[in-house]
């Protein structure tokens, strides 16, 4: 069993599709629009979308393919989250925005997934560490080296695809 070549396979450079980001970035930013019946439209557009191609992902059987499409909705939502988390808990936006998120974090590949998580806990790196952030951002003390995180992309995929994958997820200079 095994790979048919020993040879490291080219994993190509990621790059979010364009049309895929033109809508999220349109209908996420329509979401905190003063017009309560234009957020109702933006986040039913969002969820039509993500359930449409879900679907069709799931008759053609690539729905990695088109979850992983979808993986930079996930620090978009995460930067609306203080807007979220102030909306009712059954308001509509969040019956449209969370199962999109829920989409592509259950189908998206996993390497990929950990990789936005490497990004991410980058960026947020100190905000858990100490004592008063553990009440501040509701952490437990001493999570920041929390079980798990020493399982690492390296060990899932050759040396050469692991530099591949962390050079294209490299943090962003914000």
């Amino acid at each position: 069993e095994g790979p048919v070549s020993k040879e490291p396979i080219a994993i190509p450079r990621m790059k979010p599709h364009w049309l895929a980001e033109l809508c999220t970035d349109i209908c996420l930013s329509a979401t905190g629009h003063a017009e309560e019946s234009i957020q109702f439209r933006a986040s039913s557009l969002i969820f039509e979308l993500f359930w449409q191609l879900s679907q069709q992902g799931r008759c053609k059987g690539n729905i990695s393919v088109v979850a992983s499409v979808f993986v930079p909705f996930i620090p978009k939502v995460l930067s609306h989250i203080d807007y979220l988390s102030s909306l009712p808990a059954k308001g509509q936006l969040r019956k449209d925005i969370l199962p999109c998120v829920l989409f592509v974090l259950q189908s998206a590949p996993v390497g990929l997934v950990r990789a936005l998580w490497r990004k991410l806990a980058k960026r947020a790196e100190g905000k858990s560490l100490g004592r008063d952030s553990a009440d501040k951002y509701g952490g437990i003390i001493g999570s920041g080296t929390g079980i798990g995180s020493n399982v690492a992309l390296s060990s899932l995929l050759p040396l050469s695809q692991t530099s591949q994958i962390n050079e294209d997820f490299a943090m962003d200079e914000e």
